[in-house]
């Protein structure tokens, strides 16, 4: 399906921009609007709903995907004077391994600026050592938004309303906006659209879980690599 606007429109001073989700693509979005707003003399209102409380270890602060980040994009991040804090980068990794049904096979990364970085999305393990201080990459991009001028509202957005003008709905209340950016991601709950034919994309089930063996077990066993898996014969496609 192909959907397509003709009305045009521009953000002024005064103007409100609700991002619903608060995972690194809605904080992103907010910490660059909000740079390049004020670098334009602009004043805008920015609020970022997201439900999930990033402070919680385990599954129920986790937003339930990899916490991989290119090198790359890290240094892009100094264009918003944004450095992400050293103790909030658990490991550097450098090479991949496959195992198949051949064996292993060990694949170093070519190009520094293509490594990549691992990071926890929520705080941690559910069984993990007490963190001395907040390690979740989610909690530190949506609490740098807040300090720098987004409002965040604890509450999930069920309904989307574009017409006669944009507006976000939660349980609780609703919220008109001149710009709506959707940023759950495929995972998020169902979100009612009006006034746009939207539809979401194919996806593929996933489980992901939680293994308990001891940060020294797992720098011996895994190191600084990503274990890809690669089964023969079985239902599972693939594994990391």
């Amino acid at each position: 399906m192909h959907w397509r606007s003709t009305r045009q429109a521009s953000l002024r001073s005064g103007s409100h921009l609700a991002i619903v989700g608060g995972g690194p693509a809605g904080s992103f979005f907010a910490l660059f609007a909000l740079h390049y707003a004020r670098a334009l003399g602009l004043d805008l209102h920015v609020t970022i709903f997201e439900p999930r409380d990033f402070s919680r270890p385990g599954p129920w602060g986790c937003n339930m995907c990899a916490g991989l980040i290119p090198v790359h994009v890290l240094r892009e991040l100094a264009e918003i004077d944004l450095a992400v804090p050293g103790h909030i980068i658990q490991s550097y990794i450098s090479h991949y391994t496959l195992h198949t049904a051949a064996g292993q096979i060990h694949l170093p990364q070519p190009d520094p600026d293509q490594d990549v970085v691992s990071v926890y999305r929520g705080h941690g393990p559910r069984y993990g050592p007490p963190w001395p201080e907040p390690i979740s990459f989610d909690r530190f991009l949506l609490d740098t938004a807040r300090a720098r001028g987004a409002q965040v509202i604890r509450e999930r957005v069920t309904t989307i309303t574009l017409k006669p003008r944009p507006r976000v709905e939660t349980s609780r209340a609703s919220f008109p906006a001149d710009l709506v950016v959707l940023a759950a991601g495929v995972n998020r709950p169902a979100i009612h659209f009006t006034d746009l034919p939207y539809r979401l994309p194919p996806r593929r089930k996933m489980a992901q879980a939680e293994i308990c063996i001891g940060t020294d077990a797992v720098r011996s066993i895994l190191g600084d690599s990503v274990h890809l898996f690669l089964p023969r014969h079985t239902a599972l496609e693939f594994g990391t």
